[in-house]
């Protein structure tokens, strides 16, 4: 097998290069990538790829010098919308196998990971796919693609940001790191909504740090994976 048939996941990591896959606004993204800028970590953050033409990610990518690229997913010309789900995915593949990445972030990413990109970036040694995500609740409570409004509309007193590595259930990988925040009296679901990705902001980047550095491990309890961070 030649090395650009490899499976990324099972390709030696010399350097961690991370791609961010991301939908819309960005929020995510541009803090992301102005951390690294900015403290010069070990690691690059090379591509943003959308299947949003119109995401305000795009700007914010290129704004900070970083290339975006966008991969429409079509549905026109298959005959199920799995054959088309496999074609966007290869599509995607190539792009980042272009690019060298070995790592994706999930920011605000509207696309439910496929078994063929979980498949490239499954790294057996450590027994993960090279995938992290961020949720906007406590997991597992409230997972979906608004957790945030679902938690508020249950009306919790706390809240919280999950980041946790992506598996082929729904919101369902290993947890790396949690940290809640508290509803406030009067909070409306915008309020609670800004609190949660102030949480985003500070905590993303820095798991991002620790698994470039490679501050943590994946243990098993039975069938239970569970992540241990060595943070400094």
């Amino acid at each position: 097998m030649s090395a650009s048939k490899v499976p990324i996941g099972e390709r030696t990591l010399a350097f961690k290069k991370f791609a961010i896959l991301a939908s819309g606004n960005g929020s995510n993204a541009r803090e992301l990538i102005r951390h690294w800028q900015e403290t010069k970590e070990n690691y690059s953050i090379e591509l943003v790829v959308t299947d949003n033409p119109e995401a305000p990610v795009i700007d914010k990518a290129c704004e900070l010098g970083v290339k975006c690229v966008v991969i429409l997913f079509k549905r026109e010309g298959f005959e199920s919308y799995a054959m088309a789900k496999r074609d966007y995915e290869k599509r995607v593949i190539e792009v980042l196998r272009e690019h060298n990445i070995n790592w994706l972030l999930l920011a605000g990413y509207m696309k439910i990971m496929g078994q063929d990109l979980l498949a490239e970036f499954h790294d057996k040694e450590l027994g993960l796919n090279r995938i992290i995500n961020v949720h906007p609740s406590l997991l597992p409570s409230f997972k979906g693609k608004d957790g945030i409004k679902d938690a508020f509309e249950y009306g919790v007193k706390y809240s919280g940001i999950t980041i946790h590595f992506v598996e082929s259930d729904v919101d369902a990988g290993p947890i790396i790191k949690q940290q809640a925040f508290a509803r406030l009296d009067g909070d409306t679901l915008d309020d609670f909504r800004s609190r949660g990705h102030q949480v985003e902001h500070e905590i993303y980047p820095h798991v991002v740090d620790l698994i470039a550095a490679g501050k943590f491990e994946c243990r098993l309890d039975g069938d239970k994976k569970y992540i241990v961070t060595k943070e400094s």
